[in-house]
């Protein structure tokens, strides 16, 4: 069953950037529900957005976060939008949020 909440989908997450993107979450009021994923599909690079987009499929929302190490990606309606390191972890958290509440984004 899908979940409702902003998915985060976390391999060996640095905790401080696990942090900021639930406070992200949280300042728009959004529920976070962290996973820890069996296997990743993906290398390298990539690992962030292949856990973002499979977050996603498990949000009603199609909106999933992924962490690897201390690097995040933001997977929302489809597309990765926000690639690894183009914005700071709380911006990612809020952004998913305001994804799910269909705002604008925060693109600081």
């Amino acid at each position: 069953m899908k979940k409702i909440a902003a998915v985060i989908y976390a391999e060996e997450p640095d905790s401080s950037v696990l942090a900021e993107i639930l406070a992200g979450l949280e300042e728009e009021g959004i529920p976070g529900e962290v996973v820890v994923p069996e296997a990743v599909t993906g290398g390298g690079s990539d690992i962030p957005v292949t856990l973002a987009k499979a977050a996603a499929s498990e949000s009603v929302f199609d909106c999933g976060i992924g962490i690897c190490g201390g690097t995040a990606a933001l997977y929302a309606g489809g597309a990765a939008i926000m690639e690894p390191k183009a914005a700071s972890p709380r911006i990612v958290g809020k952004n998913a949020a305001l994804f799910i509440k269909k705002e604008r984004f925060d693109m600081a």
